[in-house]
């Protein structure tokens, strides 16, 4: 749950202002084909960079409006969850008039709800005990439920004829195989313990499946192999090297203490720090926005490099623009928005319209108090049927769209 400080946390999230890096031909001969390629590519790194300036931006506008206003209204909202929880846990608990299949979607519903409160509040369980005991049971219950279907179900597989037999096998093989697991280490009926001890062996330590072993590749696939293992090796060095002459180069010709005039050794140091900052963060775009101004200025013309130069340079860029593309859709995931991140729109890094967000929290708040004051009122048991029907038909529309949730 945030603090009360969460803008101090925070205090400046405007976005830096990107300076644009500009080739300046020598006089009378226009940009080859690899400086323009590489221009081109520049221009592609500045536009990603400020989109991510714009999305930060808008993640933070929502982080304010989300202590001041959201977080307050989430509070309000688990207040009346709380309360339709007690009220509704009262026919759980004395389930005289609910069918079993009622007691299990009743069952249900508690849980969503405490899991959603706990969403809002970290802290649910210390400040409210009967809330952690309430789980507690519930979580037992669906334990035994599912201890209790599974035993149900393993009779049912052994009364199947062989084909049958094989033909759920089959499937559950597939099923297996589409998680990127090893299915020989699993069976249809093996017991839940065993079946998530077993997923949880192979996600840490991998599928024990065979893989094709090296020595059976052909001898020209492998030196084939080794070419590029060395090209790209070779292409990572030169790299290094370029970025790290650019940094030499440059640290050299601005290096403050070289500097007599007082003025001028205060704008060195301020470059150097960014220098250092780029070189350290590999951050090519900064460091040939440097190199370029520092060869204008002194009157040295980008004629100085290479093409050799540039074509790396602008593989190192293009590495740079698809590390931004992640990064901008990356942003709600950064640990800064991390209370916030669940308001993404869906299929998007681009975070909800916080009028949408109040608007629903307010009216789930009032609904969560109105369905509260029937279930304690002289119409809880409708009120409870309705809302059990609700449940079910949920359940129904998930089973058939396979919803893995």
């Amino acid at each position: 749950m945030p603090s009360n400080t969460q803008e101090e946390l925070f205090p400046d999230m405007d976005p830096p202002k990107e300076v644009r890096i500009t080739l300046q031909p020598s006089p009378g001969k226009p940009l080859s084909k690899i400086q323009k390629s590489f221009e081109r590519e520049l221009r592609r790194v500045e536009s990603l960079r400020a989109e991510y300036d714009r999305r930060v931006a808008e993640w933070a506008n929502l982080l304010r409006t989300y202590e001041k206003e959201i977080h307050p209204a989430e509070l309000e909202m688990n207040r009346q969850r709380l309360l339709f929880t007690r009220a509704l846990a009262g026919f759980w608990d004395q389930p005289r008039g609910l069918g079993r299949k009622q007691r299990q979607a009743v069952q249900l519903i508690l849980v969503d709800q405490i899991e959603a409160a706990r969403g809002v509040e970290s802290e649910l369980f210390s400040k409210h005990p009967w809330v952690a005991e309430l789980h507690g049971r519930l979580l037992e219950a669906q334990r035994q439920l599912l201890e209790q279907n599974r035993e149900a179900f393993a009779e049912e597989f052994q009364a199947l004829d062989p084909q049958e037999k094989a033909m759920n096998e089959e499937v559950f093989k597939q099923f297996v195989t589409s998680m990127g697991l090893d299915p020989d280490a699993f069976s249809v009926d093996m017991d839940l313990e065993a079946l998530m001890k077993e997923v949880g062996r192979q996600m840490e330590e991998g599928p024990r499946a065979s893989e094709p072993s090296r020595s059976s590749q052909s001898g020209a696939s492998n030196a084939a192999q080794r070419r590029a293992s060395q090209k790209a090796e070779e292409r990572e060095k030169a790299r290094q090297r370029s970025m790290s002459s650019i940094y030499k180069e440059l640290a050299k010709a601005l290096h403050p203490d070289l500097e007599s005039d007082a003025e001028v050794r205060v704008r060195k140091e301020k470059v150097m720090q960014e220098l250092t900052a780029a070189y350290r963060n590999r951050d090519l775009h900064t460091l040939l926005r440097l190199e370029l101004e520092w060869l204008q200025g002194e009157d040295r013309r980008v004629a100085s490099l290479t093409d050799d130069k540039l074509r790396i340079y602008l593989e190192v860029l293009r590495e740079q623009t698809e590390a931004l593309r992640d990064d901008i859709e990356s942003v709600p995931l950064e640990p800064r928005f991390q209370v916030v991140s669940r308001f993404a729109s869906p299929w998007s890094s681009t975070p909800a319209n916080s009028d949408s967000i109040l608007e629903r929290i307010r009216r789930e708040s009032d609904q969560m108090e109105a369905c509260a004051s029937r279930l304690l009122g002289p119409g809880g048991k409708q009120m409870l049927r309705d809302l059990v029907k609700q449940r079910q038909e949920l359940d129904r529309i998930r089973e058939a769209q396979d919803w893995p949730f």
